[in-house]
């Protein structure tokens, strides 16, 4: 499961629940592994002055929590020799993302 940690101790937070890979925070789904990249990916969950959830906006808002999704990370292999020059060929794949490496980070509501 997802490492959720809170910002400030005993303040109330938004609802959030975590399933697999999926965080939902205030009714909003986040597929951690649809969004993961070669990079870390920082997304910032805020609520906007009409009420509504957004993820990285250029306005800002109230946060209502941080999302770490950490870089990909890769197994190779060794593959089938290049039929046309009989060179070593290597598998890159990605490995699947591990629920237990993201970082949920709750702020309070008020």
């Amino acid at each position: 499961m997802a490492h959720i940690t809170l910002q400030s101790l005993g303040q109330p937070v938004a609802d959030f629940g975590v399933s697999g890979m999926t965080i939902a925070i205030a009714g909003t789904q986040i597929d951690c592994a649809a969004l993961q990249e070669d990079g870390q990916v920082l997304l910032n969950i805020v609520r906007d002055k009409s009420g509504s959830v957004r993820i990285n906006p250029e306005g800002g808002g109230a946060c209502l929590a941080i999302i770490r999704i950490p870089a990909k990370q890769y197994h190779e292999a060794d593959g089938e020799p290049d039929p046309h020059t009989g060179e070593p060929t290597r598998i890159r794949a990605a490995v699947p993302l591990d629920p237990n490496a993201i970082d949920v980070e709750l702020w309070p509501t008020v």
